[in-house]
């Protein structure tokens, strides 16, 4: 078999990728072409996004994540699937390795998790050619419904009304670890007005921004009275989950001061 020499549980969570990829990209108000294009996968996690874009005609795709565990299970998918020759992990973090170099970067599921995300934008056009595009798509926002990524209550809002110390106090339980906030443990925290300010970088421009993006007419129905209520002045952060944006680097000479 294809994945004999990875664990069952990995081999589960990188077809599970694959198979969301396309329902992913349907998410922005145009889905991106990458034929020929050199991409970079911001938070690539185990590497599905990589072999996708590769599918859909990129020249190659290189992607990046914190965690060298994730990259080397990343390193063998790429292998596997036929694509190691087009495909260029690496375990560190953007903002120490700078350079114009990608036609495209792309994140998923990633934002919601980052506190300096001024320095983390800055970096990402720092590796954009002018005219390059930037597509970003992440969620659980942290006030919505089950935002605290499962770590805390099953509840709906369970962690917004328990209070930030009490999730940290449960995370800190679960994983035998001493965080001293939500932004140590991974959940930045930020609010929809957040986002949309980190959003409009000077060196770009923001092309689309959609929220609540769901596929299929199940989500939409259940997603429709949210974002009735997120209209309501001071809820909005309550029933915003998730944002889909695209911006583009704008050409030298031509930033927004």
């Amino acid at each position: 078999m294809l994945f004999d020499t990875i664990p069952a549980d990995i081999d589960r969570v990188f077809v599970a990728q694959r198979q969301k990829a396309p329902g992913f990209w349907n998410r922005f108000e145009s889905p991106p072409d990458f034929t020929g294009k050199r991409v970079l996968d911001l938070g690539c996690g185990y590497g599905a996004l990589v072999v996708d874009m590769l599918e859909r005609g990129a020249a190659h795709c290189t992607g990046i994540d914190l965690s060298a565990e994730r990259v080397e299970r990343a390193r063998q998918f790429a292998r596997l699937t036929g694509h190691d020759g087009q495909a260029t992990f690496e375990s560190g973090d953007i903002r120490s390795s700078p350079g114009h170099d990608f036609d495209v970067i792309v994140s998923k599921d990633t934002f919601e998790h980052i506190d300096d995300l001024t320095g983390l934008m800055d970096a990402i056009v720092s590796r954009l050619k002018p005219g390059g595009r930037f597509y970003v798509g992440f969620g659980p926002l942290y006030h919505s419904p089950f935002g605290d990524h499962g770590w805390y209550s099953r509840m709906p809002w369970g962690h917004v009304a328990a209070g930030r110390e009490a999730v940290v106090r449960r995370i800190n339980a679960r994983e035998k670890a001493s965080f001293a906030s939500i932004q140590e443990a991974g959940l930045n925290g930020l609010t929809p007005a957040d986002f949309r300010r980190h959003l409009q970088h000077a060196d770009t421009r923001l092309l689309s921004l959609t929220v609540n993006s769901v596929e299929g007419m199940a989500k939409r129905m259940a997603i429709g009275p949210m974002n009735l209520l997120r209209q309501v002045p001071g809820l909005e952060p309550y029933f915003t989950v998730s944002m889909y944006a695209v911006l583009q680097r704008l050409p030298a000479g031509d930033a927004l001061h």
